[in-house]
This record gives structure tokens, sequence and C-alpha cells, in this order.
């Protein structure tokens, strides 16, 4: 997920590269940033205080020897030490919020910033095996870029966590309380984007103070720790420092990361949500069966919640930009952009007269999308089936966009087009009806994923449940043996039924579709 003006870079670069292609190595961290983590991680610690009269703990080298004072919010307090490591608690409780613990030995200062809240109304939990909210299943049907203003009509497609670009550009001047509470008006959930430029730079408390203000609102969901880190130049060790301290600060809710690299981010986040945007089932397939073998093995079993596209993407395209809008002024003429020419300059105007166009008529444009735009109600559910039965516990997509685009940094997206809005309105539809028993799918049955076909079945709650992905890139027709299942099928939650003959079921696919049946409709 890139902010909007530097995604058609990013995505020109994928464009021209095969798509085995490994990318560069990461961008490395500037020193200066380097060098103050490596006193960050000396003289500074981080600890949750669940109660007001909670002891903490705090351990470094330098405690061995003696230690001469300690304060808790500015005043001297009472401590105990043993060897490495000085435990207390403060003599009049914690205060509410964000506190501060120093420690003075050997003529140098050490200090522990402590949060404390008297509750935490939302507690998160996401793994491969089950995604938990407040200790029961919780389906996340999330979706990036939503605005204050858009979230209420990003909630009827079925959205449930939501996340804004915004914060992490704006900082403190973001209206996160407003963004928050009309989350819980709603009854849905926030992704909070934490602090790009000040992780970049090492600069802890503007992240830390984030998230202390914000861990106890019931609407949190997760954090959002970093996007695509390694394209930033941001060192992995930073990362694994500011997911430490988010994690120490406030071990309720699970810390979320996108990367393209996920060897080196690897231990730097809890769940890692990887980059399927090629739009249709064949090449998510391809790219799940790489990952879980990678995530198994090298990456240390990595939790993981694949992000689907809900726009032409161009990803892994060979030739040929995307159809958004903005991709146009990235168009180089004699090496320059087209958008870095002058306004009224033809180069510029050319790029500017098809954004028009297609702003104005998103339902023709001068040429079809990509084949990474997942155009078609067959391919939306193939996203859908291919990444449950990938072992996915929820749906997370990039990216929300209003009926009308952007002319300059618009994308072009399922939700504008009036057919494909209506077929994702449908797709989404049948999510939502389906989504409490995506939750644990994968992890609880035996999924065959074949070179041309994935399925995989279940019972739960008494409702059999069937989904197929068709991964072969052609129409795909068969039969499956499914000893056991009901005689009659209902398909994608609507009127339509199948019958099988003797636990034998007829199917029919196009490229890339995805089917869900179940023995009854869920309403």
């Amino acid at each position: 997920m890139k902010k909007l003006h530097l995604l058609p870079a990013v995505l020109a670069l994928l464009c021209t590269m095969p798509v085995a292609m490994a990318l560069a190595a990461p961008k490395p961290a500037p020193a200066e940033a380097m060098k103050k983590l490596a006193v960050l991680r000396e003289t500074v610690d981080f600890a949750h205080a669940p109660r007001a009269n909670s002891f903490v703990d705090f351990s470094r080298a330098a405690f061995n020897d003696g230690v001469d004072k300690v304060t808790v919010n500015g005043l001297e307090n009472r401590f105990h030490r043993y060897g490495v490591t000085v435990s207390l608690r403060p003599q009049k409780g914690w205060n509410e919020g964000l506190n501060t613990v120093t420690v003075a030995a050997k003529g140098k200062l050490y200090t522990m910033y402590v949060s404390h809240h008297k509750s935490i109304p939302t507690v998160s939990d996401y793994t491969n095996k089950i995604s938990l909210l407040n200790g029961k299943p919780f389906t996340p049907l999330a979706i990036y870029a939503v605005d204050i203003e858009q979230i209420k009509d990003a909630k009827k497609f079925g959205f449930n966590v939501f996340h804004n670009y915004t914060m992490t550009r704006l900082g403190d001047a973001y209206p996160m309380q407003e963004f928050l509470d009309t989350l819980q008006k709603e009854n849905c959930y926030g992704m909070i984007h934490l602090q790009h430029t000040e992780i970049a730079a090492s600069n802890f408390k503007p992240v830390m103070e984030r998230v202390v203000r914000y861990m106890n609102h019931p609407a949190l969901c997760w954090w959002y720790l970093f996007d695509e880190p390694g394209i930033y130049g941001v060192d992995p060790e930073q990362l694994v420092f500011f997911n430490d301290m988010v994690r120490k600060l406030d071990p309720y809710h699970t810390t979320v990361s996108s990367s393209w690299y996920q060897k080196e981010f690897q231990d730097s986040v809890d769940v890692d949500i990887p980059q399927w945007y090629h739009g249709h089932a064949a090449g998510m397939a391809k790219t799940a069966k790489e990952y879980a073998e990678k995530a198994a093995g090298e990456w240390h079993d990595m939790q993981s919640l694949p992000i689907l596209n809900t726009h032409d993407s161009a990803f892994g395209c060979e030739s040929g930009g995307s159809l958004n809008p903005n991709s146009f002024y990235d168009e180089e003429v004699n090496g320059k952009k087209r958008g870095d020419y002058p306004k009224d300059s033809p180069e510029y105007q050319d790029a500017e007269k098809r954004a028009l166009a297609l702003v104005n008529d998103p339902d023709h444009p001068h040429r079809p999308p990509t084949p990474t735009y997942p155009g078609s109600i067959e391919r939306m559910r193939g996203q859908v089936t291919t990444s449950i039965l990938s072992g996915a516990n929820g749906l997370i997509y990039w990216l929300y966009s209003d009926r009308r685009m952007n002319p300059r940094w618009g994308i072009y997206t399922v939700f504008s087009p009036t057919k494909n809005r209506a077929e994702f309105t449908q797709v989404m539809r049948e999510v939502k009806a389906f989504a409490p028993y995506f939750n644990g799918f994968a992890a609880n049955t035996k999924v065959e994923r074949g070179d041309e076909l994935w399925y995989g079945c279940r019972t739960v709650d008494g409702k059999f449940i069937l989904m197929l992905s068709n991964v072969s890139g052609r129409q795909l027709d068969g039969v499956l043996e499914l000893p056991g299942a009901p005689a009659r099928l209902y398909v994608n939650n609507g009127d339509e039924t199948v019958r099988l003959s003797d636990g034998r079921l007829r199917y029919s696919l196009k490229a890339d579709e995805g089917r869900i049946y179940c023995s009854e409709p869920i309403r």
C-alpha cells in the first residue's frame, strides 16, 4: 500500500520486472537514525501497568553496580534492586495514560515509559489459526484509504475495519479522536497508521504518545506499524525496536505491516499483510504457494493476511500501464514525466485530457484496464475464495474510493464503474453472510490446493460449506467427490441450487472464478 501519490512509481517498477524477479535490496536507513537507535536501545525501555499499583521491572547492566536514584513522574520513589533489575511501583499509583520512570546509575540517566489505563475495552488477536476480538471470533473485512466522511458509505459494503493514510502524514494534526469516535458510532474498528517519518528518523516519542493516547479507545483494532519499509529506507532493527515498544506499551492489540521484503522484516511485526495485487485467482494461488513455503521455513511461520486489490494494479505486467488517472502523469516523454511539465504544455495537457475523460465517464474508458483489474463478479469471488483457502481469516482490500475519482491522484477501482460497483456490492453481500465461517476455515479443514482447482469444505454450526477456486487461468469443468455431503447445495448464498449425485458435484467454472456452496441459505 502506497500513499496515493507514490503508488504509480512503485507499480511502474513492478511492471518492468519479470514476475519472478526479486526486488532490489531494501533501501538503507539514514546513518543518523541508526546512531539514535543505538542510544535508545541502551537508555530507554517501555512497559505497561495493568493496575494502578502494578510493579514494573527495569533491567540494565549498569544497575548491577548500584542505583543512585529512582523517580516516577518527577517524584523520588522507593525501589528494589535485584542485580541488574530495578523493581518498583509508584507510591501514589500510576497515572492514567503515560508515566515516566527515571533511574540514575553510574552517572547516567535511564528512562522507562509506562502506560496505564483503568480499562481496555477492545482486545485484538490475529493469527493464522483464528482472528479474535475480545476473546471471540472476529472476521475482519478491512479496507484501506477511508476518510472520516466516507466511513458511513464504505460500511454499506460490509467492511468493519478501516484505515486512513492521512493520519500518518499529518501526525498530531490528524483528527484521530473524530476518526475513532465515528467508527465506534458505526460499530466498526480502526487500523491506526503510525507515523512513518518519525519511525524512519528513530523519533520514538510522537509514536509512543499516539499509542498510549488511543490504546484504550473501543474502536481500536490494529496498529499499522509501517507501509513498505524497505522502499522508504527503514532498517529492520528500527521496526523491531518500534514494534517492541508498541507491544510493551499496549499488549492488547495486534501490530500489522505491509512489506515487499518479508525476509528482512519478518521479526518486526505480529502480522504481515502481503500485497497480492494480481486481481485474479491464478496469480494469487501461485504467490500463495510460494509465500506459504517461505513463511513456514525461512520466515519462521509468519502470520499473514493478504491484501486484495480493488484497483487496476498493473501488478507484474510486462507492458502497458494501469488505467489509473494518476498513472497518465507518470508517463515519460523525453526522459521527463508528463506531470512534471508545465500545466499548459502539450505533454501535461495530454495526460490531463485522458484523466478527465476517465473521471467523467468511468463506464467507458478509452482502453481496457490491465489483466490485474478484478472486473467481473466471477473474479471478485475468486479473490475471496483464494484468499480464504490460502489460510486468511478475513479479507483486506486496497483501496476504497468514491464513485468520482480525483483526476490527478485518482485510482481506477471497482467502486467507480457502475457495473463493477454493483458486482462488488453483491460479492460483499455474500461475504458478509459467510464471514463468520471464513474465520479458521482453512486451519480447521483439509484444503486441496491443486494446480487447477483449490477447494475445501467443512461443517460449522450444522451448515456444510464448500469453497472452490479455479486457479487454472482458463475455463474449468469437472466432478468433485464429496462423500457425506448434502444432496442439495445453495450457490453463493442465492436461490440457485445444485444437486449432488452419490456425493458427486459437477462444476463448471470460468477462469479465476470462485464459488461458495452451502447446505442452506444464510439470511
